[in-house]
């Protein structure tokens, strides 16, 4: 039997597709609870918001990850970003992530823990190979819920077109759209 491993990247915009229960599970699997939304929110975000999108990422028709954007004149913002537990390690990361990337010729912004421990150093390791730069510009995400503490971050971009990316732009833009803060806090 021939398989053919073709991966495509799938646009959702009906929050009552039967795939978001899957991607409900990657989320909370791959996501610590102060790095991610009530997932109800994220349904409310893909319905109401035209600057939020989900994709979903199908091999040979089965579920195997999804990453959340945000689409900003300047930049595109990925938010979330995870392949299901049972697909990890086998290259399908890179090769999803790249199909996002050849979708836009925009900046692309995210955000990824401070390199102090050995699975964190990986995924920073895991994006520069996909050509992400990382940069030590200070930044603290915000709290998703009442209650949580700020995260220090770092950002990584991929800039394909070498356009300017202001971080404190993009800062304010983050904190005003996605995370619904002010700067000032």
């Amino acid at each position: 039997m021939k398989t053919t491993n073709q991966l495509f990247l799938i646009k959702r915009e009906d929050i009552s597709d039967p795939v978001l229960s899957q991607v409900e599970q990657t989320y909370i699997e791959a996501f610590p609870l102060n790095e991610r939304r009530d997932f109800e929110l994220t349904k409310l975000l893909i319905a109401n918001n035209p600057a939020f999108n989900l994709y979903t990422f199908t091999q040979d028709g089965v579920y195997v990850g999804f990453i959340t954007t945000w689409q900003f004149a300047e930049f595109l913002y990925v938010e979330h970003f995870a392949i299901d537990n049972a697909r990890r390690s086998g290259g399908i990361g890179s090769k999803a992530l790249t199909l996002l990337i050849e979708e836009t010729a925009l900046p692309i912004l995210l955000e990824v823990e401070l390199p102090l421990d050995e699975m964190a150093k990986r995924r920073i390791q895991f994006y520069e190979r996909l050509e992400f730069k990382f940069h030590n510009y200070p930044y603290q995400q915000p709290p998703y819920s009442e209650g949580q503490e700020w995260v220090e971050l770092r950002f990584m971009t991929l800039n394909k077109q070498n356009i300017a990316l202001d971080f404190d732009v993009a800062k304010a833009c983050l904190y005003r759209s996605v995370y619904r803060v002010s700067e000032d806090v």
